[in-house]
């Protein structure tokens, strides 16, 4: 395969994959709009992880139009870009497992009615991702077979996986309001001293308990109750001691992660 085509089949890949990763990022931090932040998201995101993301992409379709034994198909579903079937399967793969890797961790970060939209970006990757799967499967096991179809159902899947989290996004959502501290207004009838460890696990605390090494936590453990303190994922340390002393998620309570950033030219602040 020439080196220009490779490139193209690559390049139209990064953008895919770069394209994906803007998208992510919006349902991350809702309050985002597309509109004000476009050169924004265009000079900092989508153009560097394109930079990114095209030499690896451009050296799996090389590597893979030069290997003797890597199975191909003499008639590619795209013939003009025989590369781009693999690596906008690969593009794909990847913005669909950040995808759902993104929802796992933040879903008690981000508000609740982008939860959906983000699951339904997710599985719409996964699909894209299985149809190129599917058609590079029949174009290497059945190579005179036409390619109408498959060159359809390429271009289809690659566009959806833009289109549709595109248009799942649900409208920027506002700031919550901060929420009040408020303690308890009656007496309690004891005092209870709470005691949290910040990574030190009760599994490691009773093996020293056990050894001797730590008799002021063993006497703790006798007179007192223990067991292992429920947490977020991402264990990051500020929303979740936010949480333990406010007892509210990070969606309500504002604190979701270490630290916010800006991109160069917005003065938006994203948090994710």
């Amino acid at each position: 395969m020439p080196a220009l085509r490779a490139g193209a089949a690559a390049g139209l890949a990064a953008l895919l994959l770069a394209s994906d990763l803007v998208l992510l990022t919006l349902f991350l931090n809702p309050q985002v709009t597309l509109r004000g932040d476009a050169r924004a998201l265009l000079t900092s995101l989508l153009l560097p992880w394109t930079a990114i993301a095209l030499p690896g992409l451009w050296l799996v379709v090389a590597v893979s139009s030069a290997l003797p034994g890597w199975p191909r198909a003499a008639r590619p579903p795209l013939e003009a870009l025989p590369g781009v079937t693999t690596a906008a399967l690969l593009a794909l793969s990847a913005a669909a497992a950040l995808f759902w890797l993104s929802l796992v961790s933040y879903r008690h970060s981000v508000p609740v009615e982008v939860l959906s939209p983000l699951a339904g970006s997710a599985v719409a990757l996964t699909a894209a991702a299985l149809v190129l799967l599917a058609v590079g499967i029949d174009a290497v096991l059945f190579p005179s077979r036409g390619r109408g179809v498959s060159a359809a159902l390429v271009v289809l899947a690659a566009s959806s996986a833009v289109v549709v989290p595109l248009a799942l996004r649900p409208s920027p959502v506002a700031r919550p309001t901060p929420v009040p501290f408020a303690t308890e207004t009656v007496t309690p009838a004891r005092r209870v001293i709470l005691v949290g460890i910040d990574g030190l696990s009760l599994g490691q605390i009773r093996e020293g308990v056990a050894r001797g090494g730590l008799p002021v936590f063993g006497q703790m453990m006798r007179r007192g109750a223990h067991g292992p303190l429920a947490t977020l994922r991402p264990t990051e340390a500020p929303p979740i001691w936010t949480s333990i002393f406010t007892g509210r998620l990070p969606r309500d309570h504002g604190v979701k992660s270490f630290a916010t950033y800006r991109l160069r030219g917005s003065s938006t602040v994203y948090e994710l």
